[in-house]
């Protein structure tokens, strides 16, 4: 018995009824394949994870560096301040007589014990170190010591000292220095005594003795004028003596204008000024006879 088999014709199916969840991706060309048409369940897990990923990652990374900056706001020390110069003596700009023996500074916290120093720069520009500093009080207040003698003028003062905190600190100020007044010198005890022990010269009295006068009155003759024949008064007898130039320079003028104006008036009061109504009637004469 023979089996016939008849093959059927096979219609090819549309491209609708193939499924791509069937087919493994490798036979499917990607860019064939809009990717509109690619189910998110086709996509290996590992390229959903990158995408999403990479939509994350700035949103990771502001979450980090915010975090980092909060643990360091939280775990850093609070910051100290370093100390600072709150007044000094001289104080800047200040005006003193002579140069100061000392120069204080007050700090606001205590400063190390080492390391301070004070220099002062004169007018001439020559630096003078100060001394070691003394400290007083809670530490805070430094003293360095001066010696000798600066000339007037501006002064700049440097200082330099450690911080309570281990931080180097410095500053500067000037302050002016006036020359001090020059006392006038005093005699020693040996100009005094020496002053002493000299004898007083003083001019003889002009008061004449009574030995004197009564001599004087002698010599003079009975007239009151004296032996020599001039008056009592001190003038020569023949009365002659100096004259002043100046004087007679000034009689001399003043006899010269006593004249002149009395010269002046003779001379008006004889020739009298014409009246100006005579002149009109002697014109109106002088039209007629015409």
């Amino acid at each position: 018995m023979h089996t016939h088999q008849t093959s059927l014709p096979l219609s090819p199916l549309p491209p609708s009824a193939l499924s791509l969840s069937a087919l493994p991706l490798s036979a499917v060309p990607l860019s064939a394949v809009p990717l509109s048409a690619v189910p998110l369940s086709a996509v290996p897990p590992s390229a959903a994870l990158t995408r999403r990923a990479a939509r994350r990652a700035p949103r990771r990374a502001l979450r980090v560096a915010l975090a980092a900056v909060g643990l360091f706001l939280v775990a850093a020390p609070p910051a100290t301040a370093h100390d600072q110069l709150r007044s000094s003596t001289p104080a800047e700009g200040a005006t003193t007589t002579g140069l100061p023996d000392q120069v204080t500074l007050v700090l606001s916290e205590a400063p190390l014990a080492t390391g301070a120093q004070l220099v002062l720069t004169t007018p001439e520009g020559d630096t003078v170190a100060a001394g070691a500093p003394a400290v007083e009080g809670d530490g805070a207040t430094l003293t360095f010591p001066l010696t000798g003698e600066g000339p007037a003028g501006d002064y700049t003062a440097a200082w330099h000292v450690v911080s309570s905190d281990g931080h180097p600190i410095e500053g500067i100020f000037e302050f002016a220095v006036r020359a001090t007044a020059t006392a006038e010198p005093t005699k020693d005890a040996s100009e005094e005594a020496r002053a002493s022990a000299t004898p007083s010269q003083d001019p003889p009295s002009s008061t004449p003795s009574v030995a004197s006068t009564d001599l004087a009155g002698a010599s003079r003759p009975a007239d009151g004028r004296p032996a020599d024949g001039r008056p009592a008064d001190g003038r020569p007898a023949n009365g002659g003596g100096t004259v002043d130039p100046i004087l007679v320079v000034g009689v001399g003028v003043g006899v010269a204008v006593a004249v002149l104006v009395v010269v002046t008036f003779l001379t008006r009061r004889n020739h009298p000024a014409p009246d100006p109504a005579d002149h009109a009637d002697s014109t109106d004469s002088t039209d007629v006879s015409e």
